[in-house]
């Protein structure tokens, strides 16, 4: 069989799966056969695996041969490797799994059952033709313009580790023996690679638990948990999904601030686990806009996704690079400058590369790109990084967060 073959395979053997959950549900009695088939099929196993060896394993003979040789049913007995990772503008770590490619099958083949059997609510964008990113920034743009200006902003804090593996079980997506050998973080060992952050404990408490951070399937059974968000919120409100980042559309005060509360206790007393979100109300408005006191202390702004909302004068809402991103494009800029000076080469094609760097956020209009060029010519990106350096200097020292020995 050729790798095409091969391919075709998998998508008939997939689109089973996809038509038993829509004809009988996912409580439904032939499912299970169909899902236990797919993951012991081994020409499933051989074009997954080499979709996650990133295509190092070339050899059909050989991708069969280590698919008939695992048993994904079969807990995996050596150690997974983790590290701390600093999340974004010094809010703390996050541990990131490394996982070996026994289970990185297994979050890859749990991912692909997870959505065959699953259509997600509307407000669910971190989904195969949902948009992703850019679709929930559009979603956010016209919910704006057309619905209101009142914002509920929500991160869910340490959202993975705050995921109860008992709810793997609950949710009848996956083999109960698929879930123990592969899926639940209790089950695995593991072993810590680099350095432990100051003021950090690396016991049982803080080591990885709840999703695997950089598991394929991670964020599918996050999407499934917070599937019945609507439900839960006022009328009429619009609320947009990313991953876990949770953005609600609101037309008045009152709305935002019900909205803000009906959403904490929807993801406090949620069944994937007691989840605590930082969030922020946000009144979008121009310097001609009235309200009243209450509402008067509120930001006129968010970031959110990667990106910044404001509202132009006429009421048009526009996006833009959140502070962190905006600081990522001036490091490279940086780095380019830095690299052209020992050569002494023209900086004309400047504008160019600053081009190239922010078509990696597909989010941005036209208009804000040239923006954004206009203003960060060669100069400008040299004194904001020296200024920027300066400041994290100084809270470095304040906050003495570098990994201890």
């Amino acid at each position: 069989m050729t790798w095409g073959q091969l391919k075709r395979s998998k998508k008939r053997r997939l689109a089973e799966v996809e038509l038993a959950a829509r004809e009988t549900g996912i409580h439904g009695s032939t499912l299970p056969r169909v899902r236990e088939h797919y993951l012991g099929n081994k020409s499933v196993k051989a074009v997954s695996l080499r979709e996650v060896s990133k295509h190092r394993i070339c050899s059909k003979r050989e991708a069969i041969g280590r698919a008939e040789n695992i048993d994904l049913l079969r807990p995996y007995s050596g150690a997974v490797n983790y590290r701390y990772e600093e999340k974004p503008n010094n809010r703390g770590y996050r541990l990131t799994v490394n996982l070996p490619l026994k289970l990185r099958l297994a979050q890859t083949m749990a991912k692909e059952l997870i959505r065959a059997q699953h259509v997600p609510a509307e407000h669910i964008f971190d989904w195969p033709n949902r948009g992703g990113c850019p679709g929930a920034v559009a979603r956010t743009g016209e919910a704006i313009e057309r619905f209101g200006r009142y914002v509920v902003v929500a991160d869910i804090s340490d959202c993975y580790s705050s995921f109860d593996p008992d709810y793997l079980y609950q949710t009848n997506l996956l083999p109960s023996e698929f879930i123990r050998a592969a899926l639940d973080s209790r089950e695995l060992r593991y072993n810590l690679m680099g350095k432990v952050p100051f003021g950090y404990d690396d016991t049982e408490q803080t080591r990885p638990r709840g999703l695997l951070q950089g598991g394929a399937a991670s964020s599918s059974f996050l999407a499934f948990a917070l599937n019945d968000l609507p439900e839960h919120l006022p009328d009429n409100v619009v609320p947009i999904t990313q991953s876990d980042n949770i953005i609600i559309v609101c037309r008045s005060r009152v709305e935002c601030e019900a909205a803000n509360n009906a959403l904490g206790r929807y993801l406090r007393d949620n069944p994937a686990g007691a989840f605590s979100p930082r969030t922020e109300l946000v009144w979008l408005r121009n310097p001609l806009d009235d309200g009243d006191s209450a509402t008067a202390s509120w930001p006129h702004r968010f970031e959110q996704f990667g990106y910044s909302f404001s509202l132009r004068e006429r009421g048009e809402c526009e996006v833009g690079l959140s502070h962190a991103n905006i600081m990522k494009v001036m490091t490279t800029m940086h780095d380019y400058l830095n690299l052209l000076q020992p050569q002494q080469a023209s900086i004309d094609d400047f504008d160019d590369e600053l081009r190239l760097r922010l078509a990696g956020f597909p989010a941005l209009t036209e208009s804000v790109i040239d923006c954004i060029a206009a203003m960060l010519q060669p100069d400008f990106v040299q004194k904001l990084l020296a200024c920027d350096r300066h400041r994290r200097c100084e809270s470095d020292e304040v906050n003495g967060r570098w990994l201890s020995p």
